[in-house]
């Protein structure tokens, strides 16, 4: 496997399964399954603070892993008041 090459289990129309699905969890086990999670929390009436921890060795992916929750973070948040989205990706690794 290319490390440098992207994987189609990534893909926008991937994105768009969890941006589009009602919960999470009817969905196979994905890394936008969580940011789907998180942003539900922060959309809740309860707008509670959403942290995820990403842990890992050395080289197991933890900073692609980073872009990829803040980049399906900012696009379930389009078009939310406050420049939200400009704010997410000003802190991506």
């Amino acid at each position: 496997v290319n490390p440098f090459q992207n994987l189609p289990i990534y893909s926008a129309g991937k994105m768009k399964q969890y941006l589009d699905a009602a919960d999470s969890i009817d969905l196979e086990p994905h890394i936008f399954g969580i940011g789907s999670d998180a942003v539900k929390g922060l959309q809740s009436e309860e707008r509670k603070n959403q942290a995820v921890l990403i842990s890992g060795e050395s080289g197991s992916g933890k900073t692609e892993t980073t872009k990829l929750i803040l980049s399906y973070v900012s696009e379930a948040l389009v078009g939310s008041s406050g420049g939200i989205q400009d704010k997410i990706m000003q802190t991506n690794p």
